[in-house]
């Protein structure tokens, strides 16, 4: 399945076994994944260097096993579009003062094609 638009993706998610399989969900939906990370610092680093070229963040709400409302404080400093995944509910999520758009864990790629939909991509700018 190809998007008629293609997005380009920041990734923040600490398993590298749920961060391979999104990322090829991701692919198969036509996007690409331009950079992923999976720490809090790791987060901080490729949301300053590659949130220019990006269209979009999906994070996880626990990294290191605790929520990270801090984290989505800094997502949304990007300006990007942004989904928060975890395996609690939406209901948890907003207790722990998250309010971007619930993606649940494990993602499918039903939930995932419907949550990207209407996501339109950037214009980029390109140096003179």
């Amino acid at each position: 399945m190809t998007p008629d638009a293609p997005l380009r993706l920041l990734l923040i998610e600490e398993n590298t076994v749920a961060a391979i399989t999104l990322e090829c969900l991701l692919e198969d939906l036509g996007h690409q994944v331009i950079a992923v990370a999976a720490t809090p610092a790791q987060a901080d680093h490729m949301l300053k260097a590659f949130a220019p070229h990006a269209d979009m963040v999906i994070y996880n709400a626990y990294l290191i096993g605790l929520p990270r409302p801090g984290l989505a404080e800094r997502v949304a400093q990007s300006g990007l579009p942004s989904l928060v995944m975890s395996r609690r509910s939406a209901g948890d999520l907003q207790a722990f003062g998250f309010t971007d758009p619930y993606l649940p864990q494990p993602v499918t790629h039903g939930v995932l094609a419907q949550s990207l939909a209407g996501i339109e991509p950037r214009e980029q700018t390109v140096a003179a």
